[in-house]
């Protein structure tokens, strides 16, 4: 690609451009929009944007916007963008082609003949060459009667053109620019095209586009996966520290470049911790390498995972995990201390500390597969559905192949990256207490097959769960029956539950000491650990928290209809 001259061009001073550039950067969506629009330095403001930034910008406007926007790229700019854009791994998208011929066209004659000039002939061949065939006029061939349909155009009466009836004016002007202004190159491109693209050349073009976006910070996959190497707390302790967060000295002569500014500061990006030590640094967190390094990062997370670059929602995504697991790497090294935290942004290198929350996840996940491996019971994954909610979607979540956290149906998507070390010990916890619960319900409660193939009939799986298995259990104990799972009837239930309540009237609660003598006779029946008469105590509140709710409300003579509450299996 020749070097493209947009950035000599005459402009403001360059610190003012600068300074305008810094501020449009730290705006993002329609109101960075509106302000480059606004401005009398657009062309210089857009030719000195990060590429990266070029492509948030683009993204997050109407089409309307855009060609005003992109008339100021640089070659190297669109690309970036064209990279980016057309491509799924190794393969191009062909249904996105005609719409950034047509961009180009849109965006005037200067800037066309710029990149015309500047972007290797390979991009126009492969582009052109999914879009549109080219015969040449000889003895052997005539254009006109091979083909039948529209007439083929041509800008020289050699080459001759076929293509889509919508694309026949943004061809036509493509052709005629080129051929005005690089006579030689427009020869070339004409005889590639009249050649063929074939599937070598596609995946030359593909190699040309990894090398490209490798110099942006997006390697290989086989290197960007090492953003998920295993660094424990002693790792990283004894990795290598950074001296300083500086930004490099310029090159003499050459105008230094921005960095791009993804948004890690915007609100809700980043977990609280990170935030306040990003605040903390200061001028340092807003230094050209920090962003530069967090961008390297971002970038490496987003081919690691297998995200679509083309699509600004796997930017977002990425920086939000990175954000997470480099917040709970510092809150693993610092704990919640600001200070400490903001220090050790200072001397970590933002890839290690990424690396060690990934860690702390890693093992959580690692627990769980344990724990399915093992067995609860037989190791089947479908016997999870048998717990209460959250814990199976907890433990489903962090099986994943990149381990989730479930945040439950309230919060937009139900699951995410984690953010906290907190979420990361709750789902380690969630694994432990389906673990104790999984063998406490098998070992207290009398299950026989013929109930269990009833209630697989009768019951849905959402009232199949560990706390209706275990009140039903309670009823029948109260009815001087045995600790058993076999449904109530409801003449029964009435009798059963008035010697679980509290002798008064409607919103009625279970007897204060019911919970206490639940706990103390299950931990005869099945002793259990410290740890685990946590998790004990914790279910058998939240199961007669459940009784209450369901059927506190009913009058003492009332007996409760299936039909209408859950907790108890009654017929």
């Amino acid at each position: 690609m020749a070097t493209d001259p947009t950035l000599s061009r005459p402009t403001a001073p360059f610190l003012s451009i600068a300074r305008e550039l810094d501020e449009v950067l730290s705006l993002r969506g329609e109101e960075r929009v509106d302000r480059l629009l606004e401005s009398g330095n657009l062309e210089a403001l857009v030719a000195r944007m990060p590429p990266e930034e070029l492509y948030f910008t683009l993204k997050e406007t109407n089409e309307e916007n855009v060609p005003a926007l992109l008339a100021g790229a640089r070659s190297e700019q669109l690309q970036f963008l064209l990279d980016l854009e057309l491509w799924r791994r190794d393969r191009l998208r062909t249904d996105r082609v005609a719409a950034w011929l047509r961009r180009t066209t849109e965006c005037g004659d200067e800037a066309l003949t710029r990149w015309i000039r500047h972007l290797d002939v390979t991009t126009w061949s492969l582009l052109l060459g999914s879009q549109v065939k080219v015969q040449v006029q000889d003895e052997e061939t005539d254009p006109f009667q091979d083909t039948p349909g529209r007439a083929p155009l041509t800008v020289d009466g050699v080459y001759y053109v076929r293509t889509s009836e919508e694309l026949e004016t943004v061809v036509q002007a493509l052709l005629l620019s080129l051929r005005s202004a690089e006579p030689a190159r427009y020869h070339q491109l004409m005889e590639s095209l009249h050649h063929e693209v074939d599937s070598e050349f596609e995946e030359q073009c593909h190699e040309d586009k990894e090398r490209r976006l490798a110099g942006r910070g997006f390697p290989s996959w086989e290197e960007a996966y090492h953003v998920y190497a295993r660094l424990t707390d002693e790792g990283l302790q004894a990795a290598p520290r950074r001296n300083a967060l500086t930004s490099p000295d310029p090159v003499p002569g050459e105008e230094p470049m921005a960095a791009p500014h993804y948004p890690i500061t915007a609100a809700g990006v980043a977990p609280d911790l990170l935030t306040r030590a990003l605040r903390r640094r200061g001028d340092a967190a807003a230094s050209d390498a920090f962003r530069g390094e967090l961008a390297c990062l971002t970038n490496k997370v987003l081919v690691a995972d297998g995200l679509d670059v083309g699509q600004l929602a796997s930017f977002q995504r990425a920086l939000a995990k990175v954000a997470g697991y480099v917040s709970i790497g510092l809150e693993t090294l610092c704990g919640l201390d600001d200070e400490a935290a903001a220090h050790a942004l200072s001397e970590h290198w933002l890839e290690h500390l990424f690396r060690a929350g990934w860690t702390r996840v890693r093992e959580a996940q690692h627990h769980a597969r344990r724990f399915l491996d093992k067995g609860w019971p037989q190791g089947k994954m479908e016997r999870l559905l048998f717990l209460d909610s959250p814990l199976p979607e907890l433990v489903d979540a962090l099986l994943h192949r990149h381990p989730l956290w479930y945040a439950g149906e309230q919060e937009g998507p139900s699951t995410r990256d984690f953010r906290t070390l907190s979420e990361v010990r709750k789902a380690d916890q969630s694994v432990e207490k389906a673990d104790f619960l999984g063998r406490f319900l098998l070992s207290v409660i009398d299950f026989r097959l013929a109930d269990l193939q009833e209630a697989a009939v009768r019951l849905d799986a959402d009232s199949l769960k560990g706390r209706t298995v275990f009140l039903t259990a309670l009823l029948n104990a109260a009815l001087d029956r045995e600790f058993r799972f076999a449904p109530v009837e409801r003449h029964a239930a009435r009798q059963g539950l008035a010697k679980i309540w509290r002798a008064d009237t409607p919103p009625r609660r279970a007897r204060p000491e019911l919970a206490e003598a639940a706990v103390d006779w299950s931990k005869q029946v099945a002793p259990v650990s410290s740890r685990d008469e946590t998790y004990l105590r914790e279910f058998v509140v939240e199961a007669l928290a459940l009784l209450e709710e369901e059927f506190g409300h009913l009058a003492p003579d009332e007996a409760p209809d299936p039909r209408f509450t859950k907790g108890l299996w009654i017929v």
